[in-house]
């Protein structure tokens, strides 16, 4: 299955996400509907406006259904996660984020990388 992220600062980061994230489940989204524990709808963040979440993902016995529905897990990438991805980028390039940012701002280069940063 692929994987969506989602900043939990972003507007569609919603009440039903978050509460699944701290109760420890794993949280999918689609473009129709599918099995899971609990389901919702809302804005899609790119895999279709169809959500849920799952306790135990790995065991689920519909696992197969929701690979062959193309459902997404959705995870958390905070703003903090992001900023480490950036210089891990900058480092494989041999600079530094802090040489980087002389020239544009951390909003700038987190969404040319295609990083939701907030």
């Amino acid at each position: 299955m692929k994987t969506l992220y989602i900043n939990p600062l972003h507007p569609s980061f919603t009440p039903e996400m978050k509460e699944a994230f701290q109760s420890g489940y794993t949280v999918l989204c689609a473009q129709r509907p599918f099995p899971c524990d609990h389901s919702w709808q809302a804005d899609s963040i790119g895999n279709g406006i169809f959500y849920g979440y799952i306790k135990d993902i790995d065991n689920a016995p519909y696992k197969t259904d929701l690979e062959r529905l193309d459902v997404a897990i959705i995870q958390i990438r905070t703003n903090e996660d992001i900023i480490k991805l950036i210089e891990q980028e900058c480092i494989e390039n041999g600079t530094t984020l802090q040489e980087v940012l002389k020239y544009t701002t951390l909003s700038e280069l987190a969404d040319d990388l295609g990083y939701c940063y907030i």
